[in-house]
């Protein structure tokens, strides 16, 4: 069976990570792999290459219909067609997949694998035989957007997979050599957050939470790896012995570098305005036994609660109003550190382990390929292990395992409306039209 997934490029994004991991796991596993990029190579090209995958380097969205990397790809004669996108409507993804044959009697099966959980109401989810969401959140979402849709889509969750192999705790010299590198003192308590430039994942809220816990403790720090310039307007304000607490960070490049940055830290603090589809970083932190403090946003994304659970990977805030509440409490209960360090270790490896994974992943491949009809697909995938294929609410909840604080009204309305899937239609709508006057204006 031949695999294709397709990804914009391989950066050094989470998106990038796991099409790279993804297609290695696939090549182990015996099916023939290949990577098409649609807006060029990136960083993880080497790391593609030294596991044996094919790739076909695109040069750019508009002509990835018409490029040659498309047409090898295309001759390259998949079976299985494995989409990396938002979810939200885009012709021209929809014009590439045609090139590839999609739609077709005799053509590939495509499973859209949606890291946004979103909802496309045109008329390409045509396309898509399979819609494989990241976390139990996003598929429940898209159950709520898609209820009135009809033909009814085929919806399942297979989480990421998390390498704790790569990412297991650093040694002391290891972990004591980042906070030399970084004069952050060996016997500081070390909050910390890693993340992309994009504004959305830089929060005032975590930064607000660390100056409570500053003003509390005079050996409190926050060690910042990724913030871009126009952000750090967040903490500049601050009185100057709490801001020369705060240390400022490159992007950290290379998984060692990375491992020795989560080892380093006390607690890793995730808790941004737009929230997690998933939280790798978070898996990843906890993979080095490291806590996190993670916050719930019910009307965005909530992924990160899952994946780290209350009083296990560390603790959920249920909103801004609880996230100082949570890095305190994590800061002065010594053995609440430890059972969440040891506990989230083992949560990741047991929960989020590549073989775990990707053994489901393959049972969707499977289904998807081997099935006559969507309704056969449905039926199958239904009875495969590791593949999640219902969502509700409740079951979502549980796995959280609870938080500190409730939801407030406020923030049950606005999720009830987002919901709706009048009210999403016109959203994606207005945000396709912005999307089009940022692209005309450059």
């Amino acid at each position: 069976m031949r695999v294709l997934t397709i990804v914009d490029d391989l950066g050094r994004g989470g998106t990038q990570r796991v099409a790279v991991q993804t297609s290695s796991y696939y090549q182990r596993a015996g099916l023939n792999t290949a990577i098409l990029t649609r807006k060029g190579s990136g960083p993880r090209e080497d790391e593609a290459r030294s596991a044996g995958i094919e790739l076909f380097i695109g040069e750019g969205a508009d002509q990835a219909p018409t490029s040659r990397a498309t047409r090898d790809a295309r001759e390259w004669k998949p079976d299985i067609i494995i989409a990396h996108r938002t979810g939200l409507p885009n012709p021209s993804y929809g014009d590439l997949l045609r090139a590839l044959g999609a739609g077709k009697k005799d053509g590939p099966r495509v499973i859209e694998h949606t890291h946004f959980g979103r909802w496309d109401y045109s008329e390409d989810r045509h396309l898509f035989d399979v819609h494989l969401h990241v976390s139990r959140w996003c598929h429940w979402k898209w159950t709520r957007w898609t209820r009135f849709t009809r033909p009814k889509p085929i919806g399942v969750c297979v989480p990421h997979m998390v390498d704790s192999d790569r990412f297991h705790p650093a040694s002391p010299d290891e972990a004591g050599a980042f906070r030399d590198q970084h004069n952050i003192p060996r016997d500081a308590f070390l909050y910390g957050y890693l993340a992309q430039k994009h504004p959305g994942k830089w929060s005032p809220v975590m930064f607000n939470g660390f100056r409570a816990q500053a003003e509390q403790d005079p050996k409190a720090h926050l060690v910042i790896g990724g913030i871009g310039e126009d952000r750090t307007h967040l903490f500049e304000s601050f009185p100057e012995d709490i801001r020369k607490r705060i240390h400022v960070i490159g992007f950290i490049n290379g998984d060692d570098a990375m491992r020795a940055a989560y080892s380093a830290m006390d607690c890793f603090v995730l808790v941004t305005g737009i929230g997690e589809t998933f939280g790798l970083v978070a898996a990843e932190a906890m993979s080095c036994a490291t806590p996190v403090v993670t916050m719930a946003n019910p009307t965005k994304g909530s992924g990160q609660c899952e994946v780290v659970g209350h009083e296990i990977g560390g603790l959920i805030a249920a909103g801004p109003g609880h996230v100082s509440e949570a890095m305190r409490r994590i800061r002065v209960d010594h053995k609440l550190r430890a059972r969440c360090a040891e506990l989230g270790r083992e949560r990741v490896r047991t929960m989020y382990h590549p073989d775990t994974i990707g053994k489901a992943l393959v049972n969707v491949i499977e289904s998807v390929h081997n099935a006559p009809d969507r309704a056969s697909m449905r039926r199958a995938l239904e009875s495969k292990d590791g593949v999640i294929t219902r969502a509700d609410l409740d079951g979502l909840m549980k796995s959280w395992g609870g938080m500190i604080g409730s939801f407030t009204p406020k923030q049950r309305l606005i999720q009830s409306l987002i919901l709706n899937p009048l009210v999403q239609r016109l959203w994606i709508k207005r945000q396709l039209k912005l999307s089009m006057r940022l692209e005309q204006g450059s």
